[in-house]
């Protein structure tokens, strides 16, 4: 299955909605999704990748995504992310 290519501030704007219990239904007719056009059901669905991923970013969608948190759940280092750890789930 090939993921729909979205740009971090998009990635962040879903996550971000999500936290907040949004449904795919709920988004729809929203003008912040609309650069989706017909991939927002599958990027709710199937998920997504991100074009271009910077550290900070990583570190916001880890933190939005996946309650992880700098120094608690991972360590940054100079190459970059380091220790992050996830279930199944």
């Amino acid at each position: 299955m090939t993921l729909t290519k979205i740009s971090m501030p998009l990635a962040i704007r879903i996550e971000t909605v999500r936290r907040r219990g949004a449904e795919i239904g709920d988004l729809l007719g929203s003008d912040e999704f609309a650069s989706l056009g017909s991939d927002l059901e599958s990027v709710f669905r199937d998920g997504y990748q991100v074009k271009f991923l910077t550290i900070n970013g990583a570190k916001n969608l880890l933190r939005l995504k996946f309650d992880q948190e700098a120094d608690l759940d991972y360590t940054e280092t100079e190459r970059g992310l380091s220790g992050i750890s996830m279930d199944e789930a």
